[in-house]
């Protein structure tokens, strides 16, 4: 590129190097990571509690995030009122019985210990010590 005369190619230093570019672009990009990351958030916790999805798109204005969080927080959710029908009509779920609850189990660590078995599979108690 020829040079022109009294031309200075600082300019062209400053473009290349130019730090506040990259952070402008570096912010931008972590910034729309996480809104993308909390709307999608706020939409699966919005719908599993039983709620319209619509009710995320509430948490980006400000204040009437804070009463949507109260809402969340200490009302009632369909998801529960549905749980309490159908427990009321049904009753408690039961645990089922398997093969493992009549096991006796380390007094160590807990871990149900198998027939014919003298030691915890899992922490080996009680362990066998050689005499001398």
């Amino acid at each position: 590129m020829p040079m022109l005369s009294g031309a200075s190619t600082d300019f062209l230093i400053a473009i290349t190097y130019d730090h506040d570019t990259v952070s402008l672009i570096l912010a931008s990009v972590l910034l729309t990571v996480f809104v993308v990351v909390f709307c999608i958030a706020c939409f699966r916790i919005s719908r599993k509690a039983g709620f319209s999805a619509f009710i995320s798109s509430f948490m980006f204005i400000p204040g009437v995030n804070i009463l949507i969080l109260i809402l969340l927080g200490f009302f009632k959710w369909p998801a529960e009122k549905e749980l309490a029908a159908y427990r009321k009509k049904y009753g408690p779920l039961e645990k089922k019985k398997d093969e493992y609850d009549n096991l006796p189990v380390c007094v160590k660590c807990q871990t149900p210990i198998p027939p014919g078995v003298k030691n915890c599979v899992s922490c080996g108690w009680p362990e066998k010590y050689k005499e001398f």
